[in-house]
């Protein structure tokens, strides 16, 4: 129905009168402001247009005034642009602040956007629109044909309504599709973008982050503005929620490691990546800088609403600001990841996105997003689904409802590298627990995340920093340059996989999190080497939480010679409270033996070093833990020896756990490392000497 004025209109077709119909009010002017009340609104094109001061657009044949007297055609009717059109009685209101004539489109752009409100827009065939100041968009925002180009530069703004203007409601969100789909997503209210368009945005560049990083000084940028929205990372034990920062407000720092060993880990992992002396110093004295994000940009987009981007063309996305974007919803549901194929209350909307890049394969390659700040995400942040070639480059998210970083786990996604991302605060309001990580890693090939932060990740001890799905994962990712973990509930890091591939997490650092590491499901080959984590809480049990037997692995000569399995080497962890390694879960039977080589492992007060739990399942399926620990320590420089490992009652008296076998040595087997060989048999804890 056309929003009419008070008394009725005129209709364009036949020129008589309108009548007030049976829902006449529904969108009454007489709610609008009193200025623009008394004005013919009859069969308007684009009624938003009322309060920027644009053009009334009436019926053909003239209008009615709200005291009912009839208008009269102006002169010059049906000249220029006002053909057919009614321009009677207009009053033009003047913005608070008149921003002048929209620049006229130079020769690039179709169609600039400005000071304007805009009703489902679709970009046509082969034009390029610039979105400029202040665009707000009523409905979906379509730029799907072939050649479009959507752009925006400094000082440009976007944001969403309903088609009709309203508030947009999360749970009226379908999800899921390729492509816009008219039937299906007519309120799934955002920008998607074709098969072959492009999204063009070019902001001002400017400096992301500070803090855990030695390649920008520890101290305010010069292109940060007293005015701008910048947060801290949580710093406080216990706490996951990241907080505003102002200039003027201290630099906060993360607890220092406390003992010798883990230091000097800590210092091996910094010259590793080049870092300099001076910050290595700075840090070994007054701890590691908390991350501090500035969110502001000159370009924003603001939600409720998402991006979608199904192109085989690659984009280019630099410093803008996206507000708000993701959907979650109470009623979103997902496949169950646990391969039942049942559907389960996910939270977030599925493929309802801030930044996602959807199925744009080998057309991707050559994507960038720079600088780009999320905040305030309603749904996953993110998304290089099934898109290769993407490059992520001081991207942060602050305050997401769901992971920062993701892709389908049944996915590949090929040659992504994510370099210097920062992200702080995640937890969904719509799902209880809440379990979505940070940053969740998942399948393809030759990919890097490198110098990165992950931190505050809320909801249950399956809140992880770094967390690589489920399955047959992870594919080799390259993890070797200083990444960071710190403030989530769960362990700063998890593999989660079945592999007999060898996967290397190197020059990785936790602090304050529910537990350094979890290494799961069942059997793997994973390795980790200059590993370090301390002020772990322990709320997920321990520091080290050992789910998995390691396989047989032949690496080859190239990665160590002989054939050997899962590995750690230069690990460290220090846990306020349980043991620093739990041996637990899904050991699968395997005659390899999981190492342990020159790690210090330092547990809560009251707690042994090592605990051995029950392993899970069936005992034919899932016999007796094989361990070793070479060159280990238990803190101060005390080595490891017997009595630091610890049965518990359900693992002595298990069937299946007997002959279970965790070795202590001052050196390998092979080299005549001598110690002791700790076993469960016939239900007892014997310790027999090796020599």
């Amino acid at each position: 129905m056309a929003t009419c004025g008070d008394f009725g209109g005129v209709a364009s077709s036949t020129g008589r009168p309108c009548k007030r119909t049976e829902n006449w009010g529904v969108e009454d002017p007489l709610d609008w402001p009193a200025e623009v009340r008394g004005r013919c609104i009859t069969h308007i094109d684009d009624p938003a247009t009322e309060f920027e001061g644009g053009p009334l657009l009436c019926g053909a044949s003239g209008g009615i005034t709200q005291a009912g007297t009839s208008c009269k055609r102006p002169a010059g009717w049906g000249t220029g642009t006002t053909t057919g059109r009614c321009k009677t009685h207009l009053i033009v209101i003047p913005p608070a602040e008149d921003p002048g004539d929209p620049p006229e489109p130079p020769s690039e752009w179709d169609r600039v956007l400005q000071n304007e409100t805009v009703i489902s827009p679709t970009v046509p065939e082969g034009e390029k629109w610039r979105i400029g100041e202040n665009v707000v968009c009523w409905g979906n925002f379509l730029a799907k044909d072939d050649g479009v180009v959507v752009s925006m530069r400094p000082g440009a703004s976007l944001s969403f309504r309903t088609a009709a203007g309203g508030v947009i409601d999360p749970e009226l969100y379908v999800g899921g599709g390729l492509r816009f789909d008219p039937a299906l997503h007519g309120n799934d209210i955002g920008l998607w973008i074709g098969d072959h368009a492009r999204l063009d945005i070019q902001g001002t560049e400017k400096t992301a982050w500070i803090g855990p990083r030695w390649d920008i000084p520890l101290e305010i940028p010069a292109d940060w503005d007293v005015d701008d929205e910048m947060w801290h990372a949580a710093y406080e034990a216990g706490v996951e929620t990241p907080e505003r920062w102002y200039f003027g407000d201290p630099f906060h720092r993360l607890p220092l490691p406390g003992d010798a060993r883990i230091e000097a880990e800590l210092v091996t992992i910094l010259e590793n990546d080049g870092c300099p002396q001076l910050v290595i110093d700075d840090w070994i004295a007054n701890g590691i800088p908390v991350s501090i994000v500035n969110v502001t940009r000159d370009i924003e987009i603001e939600g409720p609403g998402h991006i979608h981007i199904h192109s085989h063309l690659p984009q280019l996305i630099e410093y803008v600001t996206i507000r708000g974007m993701g959907v979650s919803s109470f009623s979103a549901v997902d496949v169950d990841e646990q391969g039942s194929g049942a559907l389960r209350p996910s939270g977030v909307v599925l493929g309802r996105y801030a930044l996602h890049m959807h199925h744009g394969g080998e057309g991707a390659r050559g994507t960038v997003f720079r600088g780009v700040a999320l905040i305030d995400s309603q749904g996953r942040g993110f998304v290089p689904h099934l898109s290769y070639g993407v490059e992520l480059l001081e991207c942060t998210a602050v305050k997401s409802q769901g992971e920062a970083f993701w892709w389908d786990t049944a996915d590949l996604a090929d040659d992504i590298l994510v370099d210097h991302m920062n992200v702080m605060g995640v937890f969904n309001d719509y799902i209880q627990p809440s379990r979505f990580d940070a940053i969740s890693l998942h399948r393809g090939s030759d990919l890097e995340m490198r110098y990165s932060v992950a931190s505050g990740a809320a909801g249950n001890r399956l809140s992880i920093g770094f967390d690589w799905g489920t399955g047959d994962f992870p594919e080799r990712w390259a993890f070797s340059h200083f990444n960071l973990a710190h403030n989530n509930q769960g362990t700063g890091i998890r593999l989660w996989n079945n592999k007999n591939t060898p996967h290397l997490m190197e020059n990785f650092v936790s602090v304050q999190n529910g537990g350094t590491l979890e290494n799961g499901a069942y059997s793997n080959g994973n390795r980790w080497k200059n590993v370090v984590g301390w002020a772990e809480t322990g709320s997920v049990g321990s520091g080290i939480l050992q789910n998995t037997s390691s396989t047989n692995l032949a690496w080859g000569a190239e990665h160590g010679g002989a054939p050997n399995g899962q590995r750690y080497t230069r690990v460290c962890t220090q846990v306020e409270e349980g043991p620093a390694v739990r041996i637990d879960g899904h050991n699968l039977n395997h005659n390899n033996y999981v190492e342990y080589y020159d790690c210090t492992l330092i547990p809560g007060a009251g707690s042994p070093v090592v605990q051995v739990r029950k392993v899970s399942g069936r005992a034919s399926a899932y016999p007796k833990p094989k361990q070793k620990f070479i060159r280990c320590y238990k803190g101060g420089g005390v080595p490891m020896d017997a009595d630091d490992i610890e049965f518990d009652a359900d693992a002595l008296d298990a069937a299946h756990m007997q002959g279970c076998s965790i070795y202590v040595l001052d050196n390998p087997l092979e080299e005549g490392g001598t110690g002791s060989l700790v076993q469960i048999l016939a239900g007892v804890r014997v310790v027999t000497p090796v020599s």
